[in-house]
């Protein structure tokens, strides 16, 4: 897939945006080294990876000439040879976000891959307060069953990317603590959380 960056209306001020927003990200927590991905065979999982939130609603909301996603994101990489992307285990979620791996699918997928990444995805906007609730600031019950499921096979490596505009949690009842990766996006601080939940 190519990406068409070409058609912005003012191509220097998407370099000094890019520039900024590469600036912007600390990582907070790495655990065991599991980033960075170069070199690394890498799995994607959830349809986070293709519903990927560039901003808010309201005076979050970003109007941009593109969006990449984070599949398209590591595509690229994939294409530079910097990483190797697990092309089958993305298409499923392109053919069907709602899909959920067996177990047995997973530890095929663990067989050839180092890293599992899992990507979940909120939409936030002013005037609404996160709720104490699954798919909400919880996981939804379909996350925590996939979560568990690459936790219970023999990946080497597991990193989060909750990619939201508020904190969320990483279990059916613990909170958000602390967030790997933060970015700014306009005035409104945005958590792009690089968790490595296990590595062996």
């Amino acid at each position: 897939m190519k990406i068409n960056r070409d058609n912005c209306a003012f191509p220097d001020h998407a370099l000094v945006a890019r520039s900024i927003a590469a600036d912007g990200m600390v990582l907070l927590k790495n655990n065991h080294s599991v980033l960075p991905l170069a070199g690394k065979r890498v799995a994607l999982f959830g349809k986070g990876q293709i519903e990927f939130y560039k901003g808010g609603r309201g005076s979050a909301a970003v109007k941009t000439a593109y969006n990449v996603n984070l599949y398209e994101g590591l595509l690229e990489k994939d294409d530079a040879k910097t990483l190797t992307l697990d092309k089958e285990c993305s298409q499923k979620y392109i053919d069907s976000p709602e899909y959920m791996p067996t177990q047995a699918e997973l530890e095929e997928f663990a067989s050839r891959n180092d890293v599992a990444v899992l990507v979940i995805s909120r939409d936030s906007g002013e005037g609404t307060d996160t709720l104490n609730a699954r798919g909400d600031f919880l996981l939804s019950g379909r996350e925590a069953e996939l979560l568990s499921g690459i936790e219970k096979s023999s990946f080497k490596s597991i990193a989060v990317v909750i990619n939201a505009g508020r904190l969320r949690a990483d279990s059916g009842s613990r909170p958000v603590c602390p967030a790997s990766a933060m970015r700014g996006c306009g005035w409104c601080v945005r958590v792009l959380r690089l968790h490595p939940v296990r590595s062996c």
